[in-house]
This record gives C-alpha cells, sequence and structure tokens, in this order.
C-alpha cells in the first residue's frame, strides 16, 4: 500500500509517502524505488536520497534478518515527510526489539581480520543521517531519521 500528500500551489511544500512492506528483503528494492521518486518530486538532491535509502536498506535488512519470529504477522509501515529542508522517515516494525544505535562506533583502524563482525551499516547510517532515534513503544520498533536537504541547514 502507498499513500502520497502533497502541497497546494502557494502552500509550502509538505509531502508525505507511506508505504507497507512486506517482510521479504526483495521489497528493499520497491522501497528504494518509491524513496527515488518521492525525492525526484520534491527536488531533494541525489546524494541526500542515496544516503536516506542506505540507511533504510541496512536498517529493514536488520529488521526482516534478525527482529522476525514469525514472517506471517510481521510488517514494517515506512513514513516519508518532506517539508522545511529536511526529509523525516519513520519506521515502524512489530518484530523483537532491538536498539540499532547502540553500539559503539567499530574498529576503522583496525584490520579485517581484527575488526569485530557487525555494525558498520548502522555506523554508515549514524554517519549519513543528521538525526536518528530509537524508541520500543506499544509492542513496536520506532526508528526516526532526519536528513537535511537544504544547503547551510
Amino acid at each position: 500500500m502507498i499513500c502520497v500528500v502533497g502541497g497546494r500551489g502557494d502552500v509550502p511544500m509538505q509531502d508525505e509517502l507511506v508505504i507497507e512492506l512486506k517482510s521479504e528483503l526483495t521489497e528493499i528494492a520497491r522501497l528504494a524505488g518509491q524513496v527515488e521518486a518521492f525525492g525526484v518530486r520534491n527536488r531533494i538532491p541525489a546524494a541526500a536520497i542515496s544516503h536516506v535509502n542506505l540507511a533504510l536498506d541496512e536498517l529493514i535488512t536488520n529488521a526482516m534478518s534478525y527482529g522476525i519470529a514469525d514472517r506471517r504477522s510481521h510488517r514494517i509501515r515506512g513514513t516519508l515527510r518532506f517539508g522545511h529542508g529536511q526529509m523525516a522517515v519513520e519506521l515502524l516494525d512489530n518484530g523483537r526489539p532491538f536498539a540499532p544505535f547502540g553500539r559503539d562506533d567499530p574498529d576503522l583502524g583496525a584490520s579485517i581480520e581484527d575488526r569485530a563482525i557487525g555494525g558498520l551499516g548502522m555506523y554508515f547510517a549514524r554517519r549519513l543521517m543528521d538525526h536518528v532515534e530509537y524508541q520500543h513503544l506499544n509492542g513496536q520498533n520506532r526508528v526516526t531519521l532526519i536528513k537535511k536537504t537544504a544547503p547551510g541547514t
């Protein structure tokens, strides 16, 4: 399901995209296409859209790979909002609680053999976004990402 709400003529653009994902990794490509179209429609710089898609890919892959107990009852809802020079993304899922941003940064100076497995994707997500937040509320994981899209903001 996809829902789009847009601004009107003289009203500053406040656009929203809501998308429901099945618990299948192939859904990430569909989401990426929707995020790209959303970005084009709102004249968001391509680099910002790429950053958002990279972060979403990592978060959704982790949610589907590690947070699912029963694929039939698992769902992910993504909401993208654009306005006031920033893109806000909210992911809600009913998987097991997790804290994606709770780990320390990986030791990038260590050799690959000595580096701990995992955590690199979340490191990139934290570095590419201007704000990241995780909460577990009412049996749902909620991740909020904000990417500033206007120069100097």
